[in-house]
């Protein structure tokens, strides 16, 4: 039987570039907030166009984690993750880094396309097909075997920042065939609640892919802010949690 624990497994510190956020910090707001759980996620970049490139730090990352648990773990479950950003081109180089690594959990994003960002692929090409590539780059993704949750799968902001977000019924194919690659290498969908602090004001994936995933035969799911600042940490994360309940949810 499904039973709510409050949980946030998308959460940066400044172990990623765009964060200020002490791991420290982020404990206090979590246990302050009654989050059982939660889970860390800084990013890792390959591509030498993106600012964060080279710029974690796994054995600062990892002694920073041990320190906070040694402090709050008999408060709150502290869970060392990373969020890749994958690109197909470094695939052989994401699997050369992550060999000799430890982590409780890999989130899978795609950011960019053939080294550019999506938002800017939406500006010279036409939404259609940056859906198609998308929606390839995170089947790649999830054939790769190297991540345990796929994070923002973003097909409807693709379709919201290219004004088109009614014709979203065109595109049910498209996610159906992520969704089947996820259901059956027993991938986790991560519901990103980073958006709702936006003009977005939706999820990633919004409630009607949710539905579709689960119509798919999906029932895995991952629950994460996207926190960038402590003050973000397990934005809704509770409604998340209610709306998920009636799909008789397993969640990571």
């Amino acid at each position: 039987m499904y039973k709510k624990t409050l949980r946030d497994y998308h959460v940066h510190s400044l172990h990623s570039i765009d964060s200020q956020s002490t791991i420290s910090t982020i404990c206090q707001k979590a246990i302050e907030l009654e989050i059982k759980e939660i889970g860390f996620a800084d990013h890792v970049d390959f591509d030498p166009n993106d600012s964060g490139y080279n710029f974690f730090d796994y054995n600062a990352y990892t002694l920073a984690i041990n320190n906070v648990r040694s402090i709050y773990g008999n408060k709150v479950v502290i869970r060392k993750g990373i969020e890749v950003d994958y690109q197909y081109c470094f695939e052989n180089k994401l699997k050369r880094w992550i060999q000799d690594k430890d982590f409780d959990f890999i989130i899978g994003s795609v950011h960019y396309i053939n080294h550019e960002h999506i938002y800017q692929l939406t500006k010279r090409r036409s939404i259609e097909t940056v859906i198609e590539s998308y929606v390839n780059e995170v089947i790649y993704s999830i054939r790769s075997r190297l991540f345990d949750i796929i994070g923002h799968f973003a097909l409807d902001y693709i379709l919201y920042i290219g004004e088109k977000k009614r014709e979203e019924s065109n595109f049910i194919y498209q996610a159906s065939d992520a969704f089947q690659e996820m259901i059956a290498n027993n991938l986790y969908l991560e519901i990103n609640t980073k958006y709702l602090r936006s003009v977005y004001k939706e999820t990633l994936p919004s409630s009607w892919l949710i539905k579709l995933y689960a119509e798919n035969g999906g029932h895995l799911f991952s629950v994460g802010s996207d926190a960038h600042l402590v003050e973000e940490v397990g934005t809704g994360i509770r409604d998340v949690l209610d709306f998920l309940a009636s799909f008789n949810p397993i969640i990571y």
